[in-house]
């Protein structure tokens, strides 16, 4: 009857309520209906629904019911299940289906715009790590070692990750991203997807009127679980913001939420625990439908165990006898589709339960084009279909018994609509025109569609498609954990569906492999497909080569090499294994061995941009510029927006010597991708190099504002700073450093070395010290503070740095160099001499390390060992002037005086104005009374800033020259800038005693005398000057005791040997002193031995003119040296 004012009648709403569905749950719909309706306020309202229960029980039915009744209310509803692999893509479908109910997510949408081209840039670009790629397609990334060991059995997920691993992924992951990314948000985007997306989704949520409820469904909870449930836990404590009141979200799976992790949560949460009917539950489903003959009523009853989307199916059936039910032990799915009228529908039900997903084309491949829109309309009005998503999907419980049927009834047809189906698919991906292959397995639309194409593939023609299928899970790994995950998923069900034995076993093993945890899974996975016998020696080549992606992403070069190798040798044929160890080689800088790889890559395959730009970069390393042009120029025709290339380019145009060229081709970089902040401060070095500062400075702050938190460009700005001597700008540049990473050893090491080469050495000493507290293993920083702690004049803290050193890094030639240098300046010969012998055993072409044993050996007379040492460094280093004048003074103790003379003209010659060098000479021309030249050459040192060892040696050649008044200027100067050096005040002791300044002189050298020798004897010098010869004899004759002790032990040593004749002399034992001398003569006195005691003797004839017949006598004892080198 009609009713014209168009309202509904009872009768109207009962049959509505039929078409729904089953009936059942009215609790708890009842329940989500009121709760919809309850105030934030309310204490009875709930935000959280979990609703599980076994497979059949009625869980998709009740979301669906739960979801129209959100609907009635007029929420805001969105609804994501496993059809979304990761949460990012389960943020876009609730945010679609919120947009469809009018309820724009925008400014999620431009957030996830940003992420999807961000993501794009760095799947796209070879150059970055492949590890770290594969990071960021987990979503898990800088917070996947937090969230996979907080995972739901938690046991499983910390099995499933290494977290080393994933650490030093992530950290190349973040140098990378900071060097390619302007924007820092995109960093963060791409560091923290779940953090940088969910955000934006929070606040557009908030958009939504109070009025208006906002009901979110997440359905298949138990495969969904290891990627949302830590998101919806982060969610619910407020991690993204506070969530809004009017918010409900209900997820539905198989087992209830883990109570440990949502305990406190509870009082927002109300559980639906979903059992199959019981038997009134069920009576009362069927009479609703009209089912009330008791026969029937038992057969269902029996048929569906009480699953209630059996019961509704077979309710929806409407059986009117017991005759329709028929034979209790036939197969339940026989009974579902004997109650489909038409035979042929009865024919699509059982058609269309192959395809995992249906939509009106895939209808249309298995039932024609003409019919498909019908048939699919009355598909999704089957019970067991779900009706809201598209593609639609048959309920598991029954899917898997209708394929089953439709596989034994007739396996060729069976085989042949799969195949059928499997061609549709491979259509769908050729449509996305990916010609990429890396874009292809990139791209997720292009990944949904080849897995259903697989599937059917495996379902019909099971032996011939498996090798593909394991290939597919290669290719899956290496982009990412879930669409692995769903890759073993489909291949498990394809087995099951096809009962194929081989493909389900697969499946399972490879499911086993990646885990229920977000950890790195590439390399266990991939070892397991590299076992794979079904694979030929083509597909398991290209199976190597993704592992040895896997193996260079951690940077283990030795494993990727040699699966490299292997890949090669599997299938030689394949340019790209050529290419991409090429390309390995060329980042290890082995360049010959790249370029032989990449020329076989090019000849197999020239229109490869990848490997024209490796080979273009290895020639120009290899000094080629004109080839590596040439490969450049096809890098660039055959990829013309790639950046790289065009920095390759200009660095080959720099090398050339064209500095405006090289800045020409860094700008089209830089025009192609302005946030490439390497190549905009490449181009600020360019400059540089052209002396133009203010652009160079320029291009420095650019660089460091594209990352102002990269240490990497802050350091790069405050080094140019540094280096065009603005120093409280660099100062300030470097404070920067420290500021934008507090936490970074490095940051604080890097300020540390600043203070260090500005001679703030205890600065530089607090930082390094800070460097360590944050990482106690940081070697580099203990050997700079060591460095610092040596320029302190604390060489015993320098020694304890260099040995911590060593301990971390037990195979560095520099730590045990320096381990040794302070041995030596400690006078702990022996330790030194083996601490600079293993720094030459782990690097032999150390001339350092040479030199400083030289000098040890040198220290110790050893000069025979110290020569041959010193041979060795300047034959490695024939320039270095410092090696020369070490060689000279080596010689100066072998006695060879000629030689030594040569040396050290060499080195002053070299030096340049060394004043070292200038220096060194100068003593060798003081010992063989070279006045005027000693003179010059300390003037030298001088003026070269060799200060206070040549400003003491100037004061003792004027000394000599009898200039005493102005030796003794000198010295007072030097005695004043350090009280504390006994040489200093012995020397100008001795200048006020030639100079007859007695008293003064007395009271300089008394309290020196009991501590040191030299001012001892010329003390007792100005005693008998000044007529206190008692106490001159008394102090000789302790001298002599002394000296005479000092001769006759320990080791041999000239001047132990001489000391007794002084003693004997001054005191006036003529005979004595006479045979002495001899005796000394007979020994073979060397000649620096025999010039000082002539020296000495002609002072102590000016001093005591009463002995001038004695020591006339004993100079002329004495063979007087000459040097026979000419201008000597």
């Amino acid at each position: 009857m009609s009713r014209p004012d168009g309202r509904s009648s009872i009768q109207d709403i009962a049959r509505a309520r039929l078409s729904d569905g089953f009936v059942g749950r009215v609790g708890e719909r009842e329940d989500f209906r009121n709760n919809l309706g309850l105030s934030g306020d309310d204490r009875r309202r709930r935000y959280l629904y979990s609703v599980h229960g076994l497979a059949g029980v009625g869980k998709s039915f009740l979301l669906d019911q739960l979801r129209g009744i959100a609907e009635e209310a007029r929420a805001a509803v969105g609804f994501a299940d496993d059809r979304q692999q990761d949460l990012p893509a389960t943020l876009v479908k609730l945010a679609k289906d919120l947009a469809r109910g009018g309820y724009e997510m925008r400014r999620f949408e431009k957030r996830y715009e940003s992420y999807l081209k961000a993501r794009e840039r760095l799947h796209s670009d070879p150059q970055a790590p492949a590890a770290g790629r594969a990071l960021v397609t987990k979503t898990v990334v800088k917070a996947g070692l937090g969230v996979a060991k907080t995972l739901p059995g938690g046991s499983i997920a910390a099995d499933a990750i290494d977290a080393d691993a994933t650490a030093k992924q992530l950290e190349q992951l973040q140098v990378y991203l900071a060097a390619r990314f302007k924007r820092k948000a995109d960093v963060q985007l791409l560091l923290e997807p779940a953090e940088e997306l969910t955000k934006p989704f929070v606040e557009d949520l908030w958009r939504i009127p109070e009025t208006r409820q906002i009901a979110l469904f997440f359905d298949t909870f138990e495969r969904t679980a290891p990627v949302l449930e830590t998101w919806l836990l982060d969610l619910f404590a407020g991690l993204y913001g506070d969530l809004p009141q009017n918010l409900v979200l209900t997820v539905a799976g198989q087992f209830p939420l883990d109570e440990a992790n949502w305990n406190r949560h509870a009082p927002l949460m109300r559980e639906i625990e979903l059992r199959p009917f019981t038997e009134p539950e069920a009576r009362r489903l069927l009479a609703e439908h009209g089912i009330t003959d008791e026969q029937v009523i038992e057969i269902v009853l029996r048929l569906t165990d009480g699953l209630p989307v059996l019961v509704a199916m077979l309710a929806r059936g409407n059986p009117v006898g017991a005759d329709a039910v028929g034979d209790p032990s036939d197969d339940a799915v026989k009974r579902f589709l004997h109650w489909v009228p038409e035979k042929a529908r009865k024919d699509i039900a059982a058609t269309a339960s192959l395809p995992r997903l249906l939509d009106e084309d895939v209808i249309g491949v298995l039932t024609g084009k003409e019919t498909a829109g019908e048939t699919f309309r009355w598909l999704r009005e089957l019970p067991f279909v779900g009706r809201r998503e598209l593609p639609v999907r048959y309920h598991p419980v029954v899917r898997g018994p209708m394929v089953r049927l439709e596989r034994g009834r007739s396996p060729a047809e069976f085989a042949e609509r799969h195949l059928r189906l499997a061609e549709y698919y491979e259509g769908r991906c050729a449509e996305l025109g990916l010609s990429s292959h890396r874009d292809a397995w990139s791209d997720e639309r292009w990944q949904k569609r080849k897995l259903e194409q697989t599937y059917h593939r495996l379902c019909g023609a099971p032996a011939d498609a498996l090798p593909d299928a394991l290939l597919g899970a290669a290719e899956m790994i290496t982009t990412g954990i879930a669409p692995a995950r769903a890759w073993a998923r489909m291949m498990e069900q394809a087995g099951v569906d096809a009962d194929a034995p081989s493909v389900l076993g697969w499946g399972q093993r490879l499911a086993a492999a990646i885990g229920d945890g977000d950890g790195p899974r590439e390399i266990p996975v991939l070892d397991l497909l590299a076992g794979a016998g079904e694979l030929d020696a083509a597909r398991l080549s290209t199976v190597i080569r993704r592992r040895a992606w896997a193996h260079e992403g951690q940077d283990d070069i030795a494993a990727a090499t040699r699966d490299f190798d292997r890949a090669l040798d599997l299938n030689p044929a394949d340019p790209y294994p050529w290419s991409d160890r090429g390309n390995l080689f060329r980042n290890e800088g082995d360049w010959e061995r790249a370029l032989s790889d990449l020329n076989r890559a090019i000849e197999l395959d020239p229109g490869y941009a990848y490997s024209w730009r490796g080979r273009g970069s290895a020639r120009a390393e290899l000094g080629d510029l004109d080839g590596a042009m040439a490969d450049l120029d096809e890098a660039v025709r055959l990829q013309p927006d790639h950046t790289w290339a065009y920095s390759i380019r200009s660095e080959v145009h720099f090398k050339r010597g064209d500095v405006r060229k090289a800045i020409d081709e860094i700008d089209i970089a830089i025009r192609l991708d302005p946030d490439y902040a390497w190549a905009v401060h490449y181009r600020a070095t360019l400059f540089a190099e052209l002396g133009d500062d203010e652009e160079a400075l320029a291009g420095h702050r650019a660089a460091a504002a594209l990352r102002p938190k990269d240490v990497y460009y802050l350091t790069e700005l405050a080094l140019f700073l540094e280096r065009t001597e603005d120093g409280d700008a660099a100062s300030a540049a470097f404070d920067a450093i420290v500021a934008a990473d507090p936490g970074s050893a490095r940051a604080h090491a890097i300020r540390a070395a600043f203070h260090h080469r500005a001679e703030r050495y205890r600065l530089a000493v607090d930082g390094f010290t800070a460097a360590l507290r944050i990482d106690p293993d940081y070697e580099w920083a203990y050997y700079m503070r060591g460095q610092a702690h040596d320029e302190l004049d604390d060489r015993e803290a320098a020694l304890a740095d260099y040995e911590r050193a060593i301990e971390l890094a037990p195979e560095d030639a520099e730590n045990h160099l320096q381990r040794g240098m302070m041995l030596s300046r400690l006078r702990r010969n022996q330790e030194a001499i083996e601490s600079l012998s293993r720094a030459i055993e782990l690097e032999p072409g150390n001339e350092w390390a040479h030199t400083w044993r030289a000098m040890t050996h040198q220290r110790a007379r050893d000069f025979a060992e110290a020569l041959a040492d010193i041979d060795v460094a300047v034959a490695a280093s024939p320039e270095m002037a410092f090696f020369h004048t070490t060689r000279g003074d080596i010689l100066r103790g072998l006695d060879r005086h000629d030689e030594a003379r040569a040396a050290l003209d060499e080195g002053v010659r070299l030096g340049q104005g060394s004043g070292y060098a200038a220096y060194r000479r100068a003593r060798h021309r003081f010992l063989f009374g070279d006045l005027e030249g000693a003179l010059a050459d300390t003037e030298s040192a001088l003026e070269a800033g060799h200060e206070e060892s040549a400003r003491a040696l100037h004061a003792d050649i004027r000394c000599r020259a009898g200039e005493y008044q102005e030796a003794i200027r000198e010295l007072r100067e030097l005695v004043a800038s350090d009280p504390e050096d006994s040489e200093y005040r012995e020397s100008l002791g001795e200048a006020l005693l030639f100079a007859g300044e007695f008293d003064e002189a007395e009271t300089l050298l008394a309290p020196l005398a009991p501590e040191f020798g030299w001012a001892h004897n010329l003390l007792t010098l100005v005693w008998l000057k000044t007529g206190k010869t008692e106490e001159a004899r008394q102090a000789l004759n302790e001298g002599l005791d002394k000296a005479s002790s000092r001769s006759a032990s320990g080791d041999f040593d000239w001047d132990a040997q001489v000391q007794p004749l002084f003693y004997l002399l001054v005191l006036g034992r003529e005979e004595e002193v006479t045979r002495g001398l001899e005796a000394l003569l007979e020994k073979g006195a060397p000649q620096e031995t025999r010039l000082e005691l002539l020296r000495d003797l002609k002072e102590l004839r000016v001093l005591v003119p009463e002995l001038g017949g004695v020591i006339e006598g004993l100079i002329a004892l004495i063979p007087r040296p000459v040097l026979t080198l000419p201008g000597a």
